[in-house]
């Protein structure tokens, strides 16, 4: 993770949050166009790969969250 809270996947910058702002994230592939991404043991969102989106769990959202 990058001082900014953001993370280089798949050749691209994506920004997690700045809470997160050099921690370790683990990113598990869950299927071919989704990952689980965890801090710790809490699962904190998945990354859709087809739609290059992150979608935060544990609230409503009503769109991915692209960065800043």
């Amino acid at each position: 993770m990058r001082s900014d809270g953001s993370v280089k996947f798949q050749g691209r910058t994506r920004f997690l949050g700045e809470a997160l702002a050099g921690e370790l994230t683990g990113w598990v592939e869950a299927d071919e166009d989704s990952w689980q991404i965890w801090f710790g043991p809490a699962e904190l969102a998945i990354f859709d790969a087809s739609a290059g989106a992150i979608w935060p769990l544990g609230k409503t959202v009503s769109g991915p969250c692209r960065g800043r």
